[in-house]
């Protein structure tokens, strides 16, 4: 997808009328389409979300009599809502509309408005007229969209929306069915977007999420974005001469933010950098600062105005023979200065005047003028143009209208800056509409005063609708307030300041200034350096003009006002007109002497030219060469006595010899003239007898061509409809045709035999399963039944006919069911058939097979019997079981009871059901049960093991209480079992009691536990001492039985002391619990440093990996877990291996988890649960010393954090413990 001209070349109201405020947030979307239009409006929707916020409106051209289907078909491609639009209705977003075939459109209010189509005569164009109402009612929210379509349409909508600010989407024509409205479209240089219809598609849903920055430009300081946005006022200011900062802030901001979103550019400084280095962009943009839109007789009742009131005025206060001076300004693309020519034109001819006028056509865009200067307009535009106009000023060329060549030599056009560059003159009428508005305040007064100066004294301004004189309104007379047309009628003699503001609304900046001060310094060199060489030149040159080939003066140096002579009027600056007659033939002479001679020409010694009747005057002519070899010629003027160093080489004159060739020159002349103008009057005498005969000729091709013109776009409208109208009976057929298959396929799908018969009991249509009733084939067709054998063995035929004969006549539906000769049972059903006209028009005859059904039934009938046996005994087993069964409605009433229930209340099932329960119970035990009931209900969720007690017989009785929510027919039910457990009530009193005698127990036998191994402690020490004293005094040698008795003896009470400890600290385990912080790496450090001697003995590799970095814990319980883990992974490994040991931990949400792996001796899985046991040992000391007593303390400090631990270990290969701390602690 290109944009531009490449494909796709690049709030709150008042209350009061709501509905009548206009949302002026909200796009709408005008779509244009004709011919071929609905495939592209398939493709363009298909791509549309359904929650744009945007509004869409399809326009197409109906005819009066076509019921459209394009609601239906549409709706296959978007989910937005679809309808036809309703007078009155308002807009709605997420909505597509589409337009009424009795009605053309218009938008008013945020709302539709049906204007009545014209007669079939005249060119109806539906989609213009739309687009005209959607850009003045939605401005720059208005979208136009222009499909594939024959014809012209749109073209002159797409100019209005384009005026406002409006952007304009066009199908690119290769992708079109049709390509007319869109070449038409693309062709006046407006769209902005051109592609396929998913192309516009996804480039539209772009629009409201583009960049607006107009709030930062006009938000009352200087902001970066404005800064930017003034930068790139002066970059096309630069590039192109032309000023746009005297034009409105938001006028031009729209049409920058239009760009930048074509582009893609979010922010205005990215968009900046790229216009800087992109002059086509630049020109793009300046394109669309122009507000180049325009129209024939733009407003019908102001320029009615201007034809019956302003020119007869202006043309009674001339004399005969005078020129009416007009002044067109912003012309665009000259429309409205033909429409002004043609109103003269008229005016002249009818009233038969001798006055001759002049047109001054004046735009800033260039590209505007040069359009203008060609004359030659759309088809299209001839909708604003009278019948009569049409016939007179213009002829059609192909599929324009070129305007009449009388009208055309009337108009200057030319480029003209209504600021910058000095007004015309002596104008008797100017006409500037619809421009002012988007200048600033201060550009519009200096505007009005131009036209102030251009205009004579009673002559006439005429602006557009929203334009107004602002201060020189006292100057002015108003004629028409509503059509702003003025009459000056005071000319002051202030002169009219035409000089240019190069400061006007300059943002202050240190870029700026730095920028300034360097243009200043460079310009100060320059100044000194044009002083010196304007000095030289002054002392030296001689007086010179320089002029071109038509005599246009380029430059002059010197005074010269002796021989040049300005006269009044409009300035020209061709040299014959500013010479007298003798010396502007000299000219003359003297250029065309340099050419036939190729040298310098002087002639000498002239006198009388200069006031000074007394001084000769030279003239010497030469040829400039230049680069681009254009013919310059430098006319030297010098007085008599100083030529020496301009006529060296130069062919001289002297005045005698210059007046006779000049005599013999215009002899020669003379007679030439009367040759050719004897020659001149055969050939007009000629032309004139040829004129006369084409002119007859003409007239009757004219008079042909208009009637095929009309009858032309009669017929094209027609087709346009009828293309229309077929391309949705196609598509509607297809439809049909489809549904048709579906039917048939739906038909053999079935495996039901259908009959289908006209009212005359002829076939009218069969399905492939009917031939087990009937021997019927296709080729039967159009037969009548009765010529049939049914192949049912039942059958009676005169009894069948009457059937169906009864079914057409009464319009009764009979059904019965019939068994074939295989005791297959069939569904036979006779039914009307009914056609359109809501008539009886044959009738349709079903067998369905239901030998299946039919065994179903059978077999739910034994179902339903085996069902009641078993709800009696279902019944019954309640009625028996040990436990109180009710079932409850949500209004506390019984619904069923059993007879266990019933006797605890000391009554019936029976009598029981629908009794509420505050009829049975105290009301304070009834409200307690029925609130348990609601939350129940409330809460959606059954409720289990509810503790509740009754008094039965005048003993308490305790109940666990199921109940279970069951919802049926939307409506809420409890069923409740009730169980005696009063019993088990009684067993858990007595545990409880049980349970707290052991924790007394527990408590004393572990403070015995303490109390005998402290007490035990001072015991030992003793033994242990005098053992030591015994074996340092006794001799070894003497007795070594002895000594090695005394050294059994130590050790074993060194165990008993070891084992005293262990049990010490295991009755002293979670005694002391201080949950605490504890960073988990300077624990494993404290606990390593601990056991240093035994890593460096045993030159074990500790690994310490991952690790939370801080757990919460009894930090003294934590370590001991640690040291005793680490330590047996040092003390159980084979004899001289290094142990190897793994420490890892994670964090979960519940806990921290800690694996402590070791490389030792393993242990057998029969062993991984009695190891945590206390005292158990499954290696002698004799192997490893050790108490038993390690893991037992592991495992009890794992169980005071509420964690687990376990190991998983292979023999020969190491030990896993792996451990878990909660991160909730008792």
């Amino acid at each position: 997808m290109k944009k531009e001209k490449k494909e796709l070349s690049a709030p709150n109201k008042t209350k009061k009328n709501l509905d009548t405020v206009v949302n002026k947030e909200m796009f709408v979307v005008g779509i244009g389409a004709s011919a071929g239009g609905l495939d592209a409006l398939q493709e363009f929707f298909e791509h549309i979300p359904v929650n744009t916020g945007m509004s869409f409106c399809v326009v197409q051209h109906l005819s009066p009599n076509f019921k459209s289907l394009m609601n239906e078909l549409l709706s296959k491609y978007s989910r937005m809502t679809i309808s036809t639009v309703e007078d009155g209705e308002k807009i709605k977003p997420n909505h597509i509309y589409l337009n009424p075939n009795n009605a053309s459109l218009k938008v008013e209010n945020n709302s539709f408005k049906y204007v009545p189509k014209e007669s079939r005569t005249a060119l109806n164009l539906p989609i213009d007229m739309f687009f005209h109402s959607l850009a003045k009612e939605y401005q720059d929210k208005a979208i136009g969209v222009i499909l594939s379509g024959t014809g012209t349409d749109g073209s002159r909508g797409i100019r209005t929306l384009k005026e406002v600010g409006g952007t304009i989407m066009v199908q690119s024509p290769l992708s079109a069915q049709f390509d007319g409205m869109p070449n038409t479209a693309i062709s006046t240089g407006l769209a902005e977007y051109i592609g396929t219809p998913s192309e516009l598609a996804v480039e539209l849903t772009k629009f409201p999420n583009k960049p607006s920055f107009i709030r930062e430009v006009d938000g009352g300081s200087v902001t970066e974005v404005e800064t930017i946005f003034n930068d790139i006022l002066d970059l096309l200011f630069k590039f192109s001469g032309q000023r746009f900062k005297d034009y409105k802030n938001n006028t031009l901001v729209r049409r920058l933010e239009k760009r930048m979103g074509i582009l893609n550019f979010s922010k205005i400084s990215e968009y900046y950098s790229f216009l800087q280095k992109d002059d086509k962009e630049k020109q793009l943009l300046i394109n669309d600062f122009f507000i180049g839109v325009t129209s024939f007789f733009r407003d019908k009742e102001a320029f009615n105005l201007i034809k019956t009131e302003i020119i007869p005025k202006i043309f009674k206060n001339k004399e005969p023979h005078e020129t009416i001076r007009v002044w067109s300004a912003a012309c665009s693309t000259g429309e409205e200065a033909y429409s002004l020519a043609i109103l003269m034109d008229e005016y002249i001819t009818k009233n038969k005047l001798q006055n001759d006028y002049k047109i001054f056509a004046t735009d800033a865009d260039m590209r505007a003028i040069e359009i203008a200067s060609i004359g030659e307009f759309i088809l299209n535009s001839a909708n604003d143009i009278p019948s009569n106009y049409i016939e007179k000023y213009f002829f059609r060329n192909g599929d324009n209208y070129l305007i009449n060549k009388k009208i055309r030599e009337k108009i200057v056009f030319s480029k003209h800056n209504l600021i910058a560059d000095p007004p015309f003159i002596k104008m008797d009428l100017i006409s500037c509409r619809n421009l002012l508005i988007y200048f600033s305040t201060k550009a519009q007064q200096k505007s009005l005063q131009h036209f102030k100066f251009s205009l004579n004294l009673d002559g006439y301004l005429f602006l557009g609708s929203s334009e107004t004189l602002g201060e020189i309104q006292t100057d002015f007379a108003t004629i028409s307030a509503k059509y702003k047309v003025y009459n000056i009628v005071n000319k002051s003699r202030t002169i009219t300041d035409f000089t240019f503001d190069n400061n006007m609304r300059k943002i202050e900046s240190k870029r700026s200034r730095l920028h300034i001060s360097s243009l200043v310094s460079s310009k100060r060199v320059e100044d000194n350096e044009n002083f010196y060489n304007q000095h030289l030149v002054n002392v030296f040159s001689p007086k010179c003009i320089f002029i071109d080939k038509d005599y246009n003066i380029l430059y002059v140096k010197g005074d010269l006002k002796e021989i040049l002579h300005i006269s009044q009027g409009v300035a020209q600056l061709n040299l014959m007109k500013m010479l007298d007659d003798k010396l502007a033939a000299m000219v003359r002479n003297g250029v065309r002497r340099i050419n036939e001679e190729n040298k310098k020409v002087m002639f000498s010694d002239i006198k009388n030219l200069l006031d000074d009747k007394t001084k000769a005057l030279n003239l010497v002519f030469s040829k400039v060469e230049t680069t681009n070899n254009s013919e310059i010629y430098l006319i030297v003027l010098n007085e008599a006595e100083n030529v020496e160093n301009f006529t060296n080489d130069a062919v001289k004159y002297n005045q005698f010899e210059l007046d006779e060739f000049s005599k013999q020159r215009i002899e020669d002349l003379e007679y030439e003239l009367k040759t050719k103008n004897a020659e001149l009057q055969f050939i007009v005498e000629e032309l004139e007898t040829s004129n006369e005969e084409l002119q007859a000729s003409n007239e009757e091709l004219m008079a042909s061509n208009e009637e095929l013109q009309g009858t032309n776009e009669e017929l094209q409208s027609v087709n346009e409809e009828l293309y229309t109208v077929n391309t949705e009976l196609q598509f509607k057929n297809k439809e049909l045709t489809i549904a048709s298959d579906d039917i048939n396929n739906l038909l053999k799908s079935t495996e039901i035999g259908t009959l289908f018969l006209d009212d005359k009991l002829k076939i009218r249509k069969i399905t492939p399963h009917i031939k087990k009733h009937f021997a019927l084939e296709s080729s039967d067709i159009g037969r009548y039944i009765g010529s049939f054998k049914h192949i049912l063995p039942t059958y009676d035929e005169q009894n069948f006919i009457e059937e169906l004969k009864n079914a057409i006549k009464n319009n009764k539906k009979t059904e019965a069911k019939v068994k074939d000769i295989e005791g297959n049972t069939y569904l036979k059903s006779i039914i009307p058939y009914i056609n359109s006209n809501n008539k009886v028009d044959g009738v349709v005859i079903n067998y369905v097979d239901i030998t299946n059904l039919t065994k179903a039934e059978d077999e739910l009938l034994q179902i339903s019997n085996d069902y009641k046996n078993l709800s009696s005994e279902l019944e019954l087993i309640i009625n028996n079981i040990p436990a109180l069964v009710f079932y409850k409605d949500d209004k506390n009433n019984y619904v069923r009871v059993n007879n266990a229930l019933s006797e605890i209340h000391d009554s019936t099932s029976k009598d029981l059901v629908g009794k509420n329960l505050s009829d049975l119970l105290p009301a304070e035990e009834a409200i307690e049960y029925w609130e348990e009931d609601l939350e129940i209900i409330k809460s959606g969720k059954s409720k289990f093991n509810i503790f509740q007690s009754i008094i039965n017989n005048n003993k308490k009785q305790y109940l666990s209480t199921n109940k279970i929510l069951i919802k049926n027919n939307n409506k809420n039910f409890i069923l409740g079992v009730s169980s005696d457990i009063t019993l088990l009530r009684k067993n858990q009193d007595e545990l409880l009691l049980t349970l707290e005698k052991l924790k007394i127990s527990n408590n004393e036998l572990s403070q015995f536990a303490y109390v005998a191994s402290h007490d035990l402690q001072e015991p030992l020490n003793t033994i242990i001492g005098f053992i030591s004293l015994l074996h340092k005094e006794f001799n070894e040698a003497e007795n070594k039985k002895a000594s090695q008795y005394i050294n059994i003896a130590l050790e074993a009470t060194e165990r008993m002391k070891s084992l005293i400890k262990g049990v010490l600290e295991y009755s002293r385990i979670g005694k002391d619990k201080v949950v605490s912080k504890i960073d988990t790496r300077d624990i494993i450090q404290e606990v390593l440093i601990d056991l240093d001697n035994l890593i460096k003995e045993k030159k074990a590799v500790i690994n310490i990996g991952s690790l939370p970095k801080q757990i919460k814990g009894y930090k003294t319980e934590i370590r001991i877990l640690l040291q005793n883990l680490i330590s047996n992974g040092l003390k159980f490994v084979e004899e001289g291996k290094a142990p190897n040991i793994n420490i890892t931990g994670e964090e979960t949400k519940d806990s921290y988890n800690f694996s402590i792996k070791d490389s030792g001796i393993g242990i057998e899985e029969k062993h991984t649960i009695e190891i945590f046991e206390i005292f158990k040992r499954l290696h002698s000391n004799k192997d490893y010393n050790g108490t038993g007593i390690g893991l037992a303390h592991c495992k009890k400090i794992i169980e005071i954090h509420n964690g687990t631990i376990n190991v998983i270990s292979t023999p020969n290969l190491g030990s896993s413990f792996n451990f878990s701390i909660s991160k909730k602690l008792d």
